[in-house]
């Protein structure tokens, strides 16, 4: 079992960090804004993105970062087109399917945004958002938005 810390914040420094395991690192920033260094393959301050990311990893489940309260600064560093990526599968599906991405985004951010800025609105922690983001993007509403939506196939 890897040994996961919960490091109390400091005031000194740039960067505090806050949460740090072997997968996840999250730092918070003088503007009170976190970043989140995953896997050390996500780098980002958006934190819809990192929890959408973060749900898709069978790995982490009952961190104590899930408990963090998110404040409206955060908000400023949200682009939902980011997170729709991972949720709709993001690189295990979109590098191995005949659809491209930046192609497509476009669809999923004109049907999904608004939805998203609404979970971001009514949530007070990182949980708040990962139990919304399981529940209003499961698999099943994105099988059935890609049936009745005509996605824009890669010309090879």
């Amino acid at each position: 079992m890897v040994k996961r810390t919960l490091i109390k914040k400091n005031e000194s420094g740039i960067r505090k960090t806050i949460f740090k395991s072997s997968d996840v690192s999250i730092y918070e920033d003088l503007e009170n804004v976190f970043t989140f260094d995953i896997d050390k393959k996500l780098y980002t301050t958006d934190i819809l993105e990192a929890v959408s990311y973060l749900i898709k990893n069978k790995n982490i489940h009952n961190e104590k970062f899930w408990n963090l309260e998110i404040n409206d600064d955060m908000n400023n560093y949200i682009n939902p087109i980011n997170s729709l990526y991972w949720l709709s599968g993001g690189d295990d599906f979109w590098n191995e399917c005949n659809f491209r991405w930046v192609e497509n985004y476009e669809l999923y951010e004109k049907k999904f945004q608004n939805k998203l800025y609404d979970i971001i609105e009514n949530s007070k922690t990182l949980n708040d958002i990962k139990n919304n983001l399981m529940k209003d993007f499961n698999l099943d509403v994105f099988y059935e938005f890609a049936l009745f939506t005509k996605l824009k196939k890669e010309i090879i």
